[in-house]
């Protein structure tokens, strides 16, 4: 039964969501702020930022794995968002500088399958502090090396 979650969810974390998504952020919204004309910035963030917004559903798991702490979960999901900014930003400009949808999507399905670090292992071993300094670790780690990219990405034009 544990092998068909398991399958299920790499079925739905690595296939299912990297086409569906970037399909609709990269291939549709991106895409359609382009084709209107918009600055490479605006096409690239208003998307990026919608995409960031979309995992803020996790929210409610978060919160019932940290038996209900609402602070907490708060700060592990505003994490993970602000991964999911710099990830939206960077697919988008790999989108328009590629013209590759399918970049988008490996891309999106390599983040997915090796996953972000935990930032909450369990309910009783992340509490107060811990979970702030866990919470800037995944951003140091994480989220640091994808604004590298983008960063030096935009200085290649």
């Amino acid at each position: 039964c544990s092998h068909r979650a398991g399958m299920w969810a790499f079925g739905r974390d690595v296939i299912a969501a990297p086409i569906l998504e970037e399909s609709l952020f990269r291939g549709c919204l991106t895409e359609g702020w382009v084709r209107c004309g918009a600055a490479g910035d605006k096409a690239v963030m208003v998307p990026a930022a919608l995409f960031s917004l979309l995992h803020a559903h996790h929210f409610v798991r978060v919160r019932r794995e940290l038996d209900g702490e609402t602070k907490a979960a708060m700060v592990v999901i505003a994490t993970q968002m602000g991964f999911a900014l710099l990830f939206g930003a960077f697919s988008g400009r790999l989108y328009v500088k590629s013209g590759s949808l399918t970049a988008s999507i490996v891309a999106h399905a390599l983040c997915n399958w090796w996953g972000p670090p935990p930032l909450h292992w369990s309910s009783s071993e992340v509490r107060g502090w811990r979970l702030y300094l866990s919470a800037l670790i995944f951003a140091l780690t994480w989220s640091g090396p994808l604004f590298c990219v983008c960063w030096i990405e935009g200085l290649q034009g």
